[in-house]
């Protein structure tokens, strides 16, 4: 336990292995673009004679494809909103969503 003059340490704890395994969250690669493009740029004509070029070459994953298993939603949903002018990149909010069962 915590104490209010030592918020940040604790003292006394014990360490037990139990061989049980928990996922664990990683967002030290949150700046890793795993070799995708950060931004496609163009001139006027380029996108008159191909209006899609900004997406040529962009990996869209199949619905399937994916880590997380899917949901059913009854009644509420829970959503989060992100105040884009304060975020660093941290993804805490992509692991708290990941995370949230």
């Amino acid at each position: 336990m915590r104490a209010s003059n030592a918020l940040w340490t604790a003292t006394g704890g014990q360490i037990t292995k139990t061989g049980a395994e928990y996922p664990m969250a990683c967002t030290q690669y949150h700046f890793n673009m795993e070799g995708r493009k950060i931004l496609s740029s163009g001139t006027l004509e380029e996108y008159k004679k191909n209006p899609a070029f900004a997406h040529e070459g962009d990996e869209t994953p199949l619905k399937q494809e994916t880590l997380y298993k899917e949901f059913a939603y009854p009644g509420y949903a829970w959503g989060m909103a992100i105040d884009l002018n304060n975020c660093n990149g941290c993804n805490a909010c992509v692991v708290a969503l990941r995370l949230r069962k």
